[in-house]
Parts: structure tokens; sequence; C-alpha cells
């Protein structure tokens, strides 16, 4: 069985082995994990989970846009990785593959990076600051009293 990086100390290799799939098949099987994952392709996970510590609500969004800024470095190369899917992908991952609980949108004009704000905030410019969506879910998470 391979390393848990989500339990051990980070480090590149250890990072990259959460990709292979023994890792991700041990990840989706959890039982802390599953219940949110689709019945069906493209579909949504259950809502809420109930764990040990009280209920967890299962939410996810992304991007559809491996292509969002001409000013951003890494623009290019998602948009070559964008074309090995034959569906909505952020450059990296399909919009559908993405779906976990409830689906807040999987169609952000966003790639991967632009998804966390990773290269110097350089996102699309006609969509809404990925900051500004963290902070959307974080109080949508605190009204909800997490």
């Amino acid at each position: 069985m391979p390393i848990s990086p989500w339990r051990h100390s980070p480090d590149a290799m250890t990072g990259l082995s959460v990709f292979e799939p023994a890792s991700v098949a041990a990840f989706n099987s959890d039982p802390l994990f599953s219940s949110g994952l689709p019945a069906s392709y493209c579909g949504a996970g259950e809502a809420v989970t109930q764990t040990s510590a009280g209920p967890r609500s299962n939410y996810s969004w992304s991007g559809s846009s491996p292509v969002t800024n001409p000013m951003d470095l890494v623009d290019p190369i998602f948009g070559l990785l964008g074309l090995l899917y034959d569906e909505p992908n952020d450059g990296l991952v399909e919009a559908c593959g993405s779906h976990f609980g409830t689906v807040i949108r999987d169609d952000y004009i966003m790639n991967h990076l632009d998804e966390v704000n990773l290269l110097f905030g350089i996102v699309s410019p006609f969509e809404v600051d990925p900051k500004e969506t963290f902070r959307t879910h974080a109080n949508r998470l605190k009204n909800e009293g997490l």
C-alpha cells in the first residue's frame, strides 16, 4: 500500500504519489471521503457526511478553461494539456471529474492554478477573482455553523 501523503510529512515524491491509481483508490474508498463522491459520472455526491465529529458538509467547485489570460506564462502548457481531454477541463482535471458533494459550479473561467490563485494572481479578467470565491465559500461554511 502506498504511503498516504495526507498523513505524513510532505516531500515532492510523496506528494506525487497521491496520483498513483492505488492511492486514488484508497482515498476514494475511505468512508470519510467516499460519501461525497457522485454515484454517477458528472453527478453530485451526498451533501452531508456523518462523521464521528458530527456532520460534515461536502462541496466542490472548479474551472473549465485551461487558457484564461494571455499574460499567464502557464496558460500555454494548460492549453496543451487541456487538449488531452474530450470534455471541459481546467487543464488538469475534467469539470465533471471535480464533482464532490454539492457542486457549486464547474464552469468557472479558471484553470487549475487559477483556482488556487497560484501564479502571481494572474487570472481571467472576465471571471470572479478566486480569492472572492474562497471568501464566499468561507462565509457559506460560517453560516452553516462550521
